[in-house]
C-alpha cells in the first residue's frame, strides 16, 4: 500500500500466483495513474499484451458521460446556429433587394425602413456568428478532452487491446455513436 501525499488518497497493489500466471490487483482512483503504472509494468516486464478483467472508475465514468453528453448538445447545436446565420443572410438579401428596388421608385421611407431591417438582420447575424463560434470552441474543447480520456482508458492495456480501444473510440465518434465510447473504454 502506497499513499499519495497531495490527495491522501492510499494506492493498493495486490498480487498472487495462479496456476496460469500471475493475477494482480491495483486500486486507485485516478485512471491516468493507473494507466501509468501499468504502461511502466508492462514495459519492465516485457509483457506484450495484456487485457484487464474488470476496470471500474465510476467518477471518470460519469465525468466522461457528461463530456459525452455536451458534445452531443455542441454538435446539434453547431446544425441549429448555421440555420439561423442561413435565414439571417437570406432575409438580408431580401430586405436590401426590397431596399434597392425602393430607391429605384423614389420612396425614401421604404429605403430607410427596409435598410433598418437589414442592420438588424447585420446584427442577428453577428451575434448568431459569435455564438456559433462559442459553441465550435466549446465543441473543439470538449472532443479534446475526449481524446484525452481516451487516450488514458487506452493505457489500462497494452498491445493490441490498446490500439482497439483508440480504433473503436474513433470509429464510435465518427459513426454519430458517441455514447458507446464509454462502453468501449470501460469493458
Amino acid at each position: 500500500m502506497l499513499l499519495n501525499v497531495k490527495t491522501n488518497c492510499q494506492l493498493i497493489v495486490q498480487a498472487r500466483s495462479e496456476s496460469d500466471g500471475t493475477l494482480m490487483q491495483i486500486s486507485y482512483d485516478d485512471i491516468e495513474t493507473i494507466g501509468d503504472m501499468i504502461q511502466d509494468l508492462c514495459t519492465f516486464i516485457k509483457v506484450d499484451e495484456l487485457i484487464p478483467e474488470k476496470i471500474d472508475f465510476p467518477y471518470e465514468k460519469e465525468q466522461i458521460t457528461e463530456l459525452i453528453e455536451n458534445i452531443i448538445e455542441y454538435d446539434n447545436l453547431r446544425g441549429h446556429f448555421a440555420a439561423n446565420i442561413a435565414e439571417s443572410i437570406n432575409n438580408a438579401k431580401v430586405f436590401v433587394v426590397k431596399g434597392e428596388f425602393s430607391i429605384m421608385l423614389g420612396d425614401m421611407a421604404s429605403v430607410k425602413k427596409n435598410y433598418s431591417i437589414v442592420h438588424q438582420e447585420n446584427g442577428n447575424l453577428i451575434a448568431e456568428y459569435l455564438k456559433r463560434r462559442n459553441n465550435h470552441e466549446e465543441l473543439v474543447k470538449s472532443l479534446k478532452d475526449l481524446n484525452n480520456f481516451i487516450r488514458k482508458a487506452s493505457n489500462l492495456r497494452m498491445g493490441a487491446a490498446k490500439n482497439k480501444i483508440v480504433a473503436d473510440s474513433r470509429d464510435a465518434i465518427k459513426n454519430k455513436k458517441t455514447m458507446d465510447v464509454v462502453k468501449i473504454c470501460f469493458k
